[in-house]
């Protein structure tokens, strides 16, 4: 029975892959080399069925007068991906003529003719919008795309946005984008939906610590784009975007299952506050009931830290373990969160399945503005500085519905959101159309008349 399912899926697979274009998604990032002088890298993801890739390609780009140049961008040769993927990293040199945003941007006429969840796929538009200064770049990915989702199993993954500036940075899924071959301008592919997930488990990008997650309930090619906004001082700069083909197969893989353990407070979860000055010490294991050679890798800023967290791991059959630790200091001290991402390695017949965890750790003090004494919750806002939006994202001890004050530094309100949900654990609201003038506001979360959480939030 295993055989015959092996071989009816790799039927599947084969007549799929059949009707692929070679490019299966991709992104473009920008670096500041010295002055106005930036490499920028283009990576594409080729199936290794479809047509080979050129060794170079041209990446465009132009200014707000709609000045369209290009710059040759060469590749090294293939980086062996796994499940029948290579990747393609792109480089080129680019010296703009001034200070300014610019668009940098690359097409390819065709998307894969067997995506499920575009009716008509068109060319294929990759872009980044990026302010060139004397030190700014634009935000990047730190995990690789996962290109294959078992069938009927939960798929997490978590791109890991990054910006080495600094920078506030935030993402959501998109529409991927269509556009002319001689234009920066793009638009959304006609009747684009997120790919198929089961009812009870939809389609999502958490906000807050960037994992993607959905439940595939049809085999199959769809295509996710996401798109990473960046911000300084409340004001967009730039934006990145990523896209990527998901193949969902059937397989009769078990699902590893997965213990976290912590020696902080919960001491089992993904949702920590460290004080300055704690060590935080973390162990991960992973079991796999069909015996495989499974194992665990690690990404995170936190590694590139002056003083950086740690990760070791091992692997011996069918079991794989996982530590991480970190002391952070009061340098490392922000309301942003450090998310560090856990990826556990599965393979299984002739594919490698994936599954991302995401580790949400926040450094504070525990007496700071952002927790006072007498509050239920741990309470961070971001981006902040902001202008149009922001997040709260905060642990709560309990079920309970509350309200979010907006209040001036005279203590004047002016804004209510009532009926805020809070549940038991992490707890992520957004609110949006702020509509307040530029300066300092304090923002209350209250129950029953009791503060449970209180912050500041800069409005530019």
């Amino acid at each position: 029975m295993k055989k015959h399912l092996l071989f009816t899926f790799c039927l599947l697979i084969s007549g799929i892959a059949a009707q692929a274009s070679h490019l299966m998604g991709g992104q473009i990032t920008s670096r500041n080399i010295g002055g106005l002088t930036y490499e920028v890298t283009l990576t594409l993801y080729r199936d290794m069925l479809g047509i080979s890739v050129d060794t170079s390609y041209g990446i465009n780009y132009s200014d707000t007068s709609g000045v369209n140049l290009t710059v040759t961008a060469s590749n090294s040769g293939p980086i062996v991906f796994g499940n029948g993927v290579e990747k393609y990293i792109y480089t080129g040199i680019i010296n703009f003529p001034a200070s300014g945003t610019y668009d940098v941007w690359f097409e390819n006429c065709c998307r894969n003719a067997a995506i499920l969840n575009i009716p008509n796929p068109g060319s294929f538009h990759l872009a980044n919008k990026l302010l060139v200064d004397s030190t700014n770049s634009s935000p990047e990915f730190l995990n690789d795309p996962i290109t294959v989702a078992q069938l009927g199993v939960p798929f997490t993954y978590n791109p890991l946005p990054f910006d080495m500036d600094g920078d506030s940075i935030a993402w959501m899924l998109d529409i991927p984008q269509e556009g002319g071959l001689s234009t920066a301008v793009s638009t959304p592919a006609p009747g684009y939906l997120l790919p198929s997930s089961d009812t009870l488990v939809p389609f999502n990008m958490d906000p807050v610590t960037g994992e993607i997650t959905f439940l595939p309930n049809i085999a199959g090619n769809f295509v996710v784009s996401m798109l990473v906004n960046e911000y300084r001082a409340g004001v967009k700069i730039g934006e990145i975007r990523r896209d990527m083909q998901i193949i969902v197969v059937p397989s009769l893989n078990t699902p590893s299952p997965i213990s976290l353990i912590s020696t902080n407070a919960p001491y089992s979860g993904k949702n920590y506050t460290i004080e300055p000055g704690t060590a935080f010490n973390f162990t991960v294991v992973a079991n796999d009931p069909d015996g495989y050679a499974i194992n665990f890798s690690s990404n995170s800023e936190a590694f590139r830290l002056s003083n950086p967290a740690t990760f070791t791991s091992n692997a011996t059959l069918g079991i794989a373990t996982a530590s991480l630790s970190w002391t952070p200091n009061s340098s490392n001290e922000r309301s942003r969160p450090y998310i560090i991402g856990l990826r556990l390695n599965e393979p299984y017949g002739i594919y490698n399945f994936v599954s991302d965890i995401s580790i949400y750790l926040r450094v504070q003090t525990a007496t700071g503005i952002n927790t006072p004494a007498n509050a239920d919750v741990k309470f961070n806002i971001y981006p902040n500085p902001t202008s149009d939006y922001m997040v709260l994202n905060f642990s709560s001890k309990s079920n309970t519905n509350g309200r979010i004050e907006i209040r001036n530094v005279a203590g004047q309100l002016m804004k209510t959101y009532d009926a805020v949900k809070v549940v038991n654990g992490l707890n992520v609201i957004q609110v949006k159309d702020l509509n307040l003038n530029a300066g300092i506001y304090i923002v209350n979360l209250i129950q029953d008349g009791k503060t449970l959480g209180i912050s500041k939030v800069n409005i530019r």
